[in-house]
């Protein structure tokens, strides 16, 4: 949204924003609950809910640690790699 330079190109990306969200709530939530036991839901839905919030703020630290280090990582290149990893942990888990 930093890229936005009037007041109604804010509102239309917040508005893909939202039908983007809404899109996909929904199925996330029918997926934990799809491969989890029915006695073990709410242990499931509370790992999910509490990792949720997690994941971004671990990506933004990592990835701006990451970037602090021109010399390891150069081009910053790891801001595109390191979400791809995260992804494949979490689908591995």
């Amino acid at each position: 949204m930093a890229e936005a330079t009037a007041p109604w190109q804010f509102w239309a990306l917040f508005n893909v924003y939202g039908v983007y969200y809404g899109m996909t709530e929904g199925v996330e939530k029918a997926l934990v609950a799809d491969f989890v036991p029915s006695a073990d839901r709410g242990t499931a839905f509370g790992i999910y809910y509490g990792a949720t919030p997690e994941a971004p703020a671990s990506d933004s630290v990592i990835c701006g640690e990451c970037q602090s280090f021109p010399m390891v990582v150069p081009d910053g290149k790891v801001t595109f790699l390191r979400p791809v990893v995260h992804t494949g942990f979490t689908v591995a888990f």
